[in-house]
């Protein structure tokens, strides 16, 4: 999107100085990359030279760790292990942590339940982390009114200060080690809405469709429960949700359900008498 050009919510949008992503991937079999630290290195090193990072430098290395299942639908535990090792090798000082998905981990003044250090350990991200020296910071686990209230600068939508953790405070880079994934939630009409090109919005809806059946074969996981393991508290997922439960989305799809099956029965019963 261009300097000055509107968005789907009607604000212009500043480019960000020295803003210049770029995007790099390796094809390699099954189960070997996890012995290549040369691949990951190589892949990293096609983006960025590591020029803005100067040793002593503290970097928080922020996880994608909604649930304790393994990757793909967690960080990639490799992945994980190489990054820290490049930033070792830079002689940055590194924390690593995340704060797991509101259907496992919900620590608030009146409630207390499931650890995102469990789940990191689950994952088999904890041992890597330990391994290479970093130190572990799981977000809920610090002081609730630690929490900063904060907006981003320039234009944006928010109406209400977001929550983050305070521990950006300090860091000097912050590095993103995501995952791909699928949302359940996923809309052909919205995707135009929001300004995606109708190829780009079809694609997107029926490839999210597929990835969702296909966890749900292969994990067994009910849909709430796989709706949960993906849901970060104050995430785009839990907001979008709750926009659909605020339109008593749940109700009309059950009354849905209900008008197609009673005319299913209104046809079937038309169908015998005219037979």
């Amino acid at each position: 999107m261009k300097e000055g050009s509107k968005n789907p919510c009607g604000l212009t949008l500043p480019r960000l100085p020295g803003y210049a992503p770029r995007v790099t991937g390796y094809w390699i079999p099954k189960g070997e990359h996890e012995k290549s630290f040369t691949l990951a290195k190589r892949m990293v090193e096609a983006i960025t030279d590591f020029s803005w990072l100067s040793r002593g430098d503290r970097v928080l290395v922020k996880l994608a760790l909604n649930s304790g299942n393994p990757y793909p639908r967690t960080t990639d535990p490799w992945l994980l292990d190489s990054m820290l090792k490049m930033l070792r090798e830079k002689g940055a000082r590194v924390v690593v942590g995340d704060s797991g998905g509101c259907g496992n981990v919900r620590w608030a003044p009146s409630e207390k339940r499931g650890a995102t250090r469990e789940l990191a350990e689950k994952a088999g991200l904890l041992p890597v982390i330990i391994q290479n020296g970093a130190v572990p910071v799981f977000f809920e686990e610090q002081e609730y009114d630690s929490f900063l209230e904060t907006l981003p600068s320039g234009a944006h939508h928010w109406k209400k200060p977001m929550r983050i953790t305070s521990a950006v405070e300090g860091a000097d880079h912050i590095i993103y080690v995501p995952r791909i994934s699928s949302h359940i939630l996923a809309d052909f009409t919205a995707g135009l809405k929001v300004g995606l090109p109708r190829d780009t919005a079809f694609k997107l809806a029926t490839q999210t469709l597929v990835g969702t059946s296909k966890l749900l074969r292969e994990t067994g996981m009910g849909i709430t429960e796989l709706r949960d393991a993906v849901t970060t508290p104050a995430g785009t997922t839990i907001a979008g949700i709750y926009e659909l439960e605020k339109g008593s989305f749940r109700t009309s799809v059950i009354n849905a359900v209900e008008a197609a099956t009673q005319a299913a029965e209104r046809v079937a019963k038309k169908f015998e008498s005219e037979h």
